[in-house]
């Protein structure tokens, strides 16, 4: 059972072990928050997840970036403090850094990059009483190669079944297309005349 906090905040501890905190979606296209949308974020290890929920049959997009105040125990007493979502996902801002995540509706996995959210936040577009959920995200860096810079421009926003496929098309297409020219029809063609030729 998923509960409504105080706070207006999603808040269920044991969808995942170990602490989470929930964000409320902000900053719209005509610059204000929109109280009907929600998000909530938790994880395990290197391992994060977000939900996002609307809870209106209005439309709604828009940027999530910051959470709502939310109280923590200090030594003084308890301070409230906002996190912004690339903090809750563990996400750092060097160029090099690339956010991966696959959507639980369509099983695709996606590239973002890393600082784009610290800048921006994630954005986020849902019909009335839509969900959304991002499992496995992850930041990995990317190499000499440049593979996940080439990655993320050659996708575009798009999703694919499999990142690491999509990888080995991008950097194996050169071969590929070798390959494919060098079995033509025409070769074939000629090996099945040479073998129905009596010797």
């Amino acid at each position: 059972v998923i509960s409504y906090n105080t706070d207006g905040i999603w808040y269920k501890g044991d969808i995942y072990h170990g602490e989470g905190e929930g964000h409320k979606l902000g900053e719209w296209e005509n610059d204000h928050v929109n109280e009907n949308v929600f998000a909530y974020s938790n994880g395990v290890a290197n391992e994060r997840t977000v939900v996002f929920y609307n809870n209106k049959y209005d439309r709604a997009c828009g940027w999530i970036k910051q959470s709502n105040p939310f109280a923590v125990k200090t030594e003084n007493g308890t301070e409230l403090i906002t996190r912004s979502i690339s903090e809750g996902l563990n996400l750092t801002a060097e160029d090099d850094k690339y956010c991966i995540f696959r959507e639980h509706r369509s099983g695709l996995w996606y590239i973002r990059k890393s600082s784009e959210i610290c800048q921006k936040g994630i954005f986020v577009a849902l019909n009335g009483f839509e969900y959304q959920v991002l499992l496995n995200i992850s930041c990995v860096s990317d190499d000499e190669t440049g593979k996940y810079r080439v990655l993320f421009e050659t996708l575009n926003g798009r999703g694919v079944p499999d990142i690491d496929i999509a990888l080995k098309e991008i950097f194996l297409k050169d071969l590929y297309r070798a390959l494919t020219d060098f079995a033509s029809r025409e070769l074939f063609d000629g090996i099945a005349i040479a073998v129905a030729e009596p010797l």
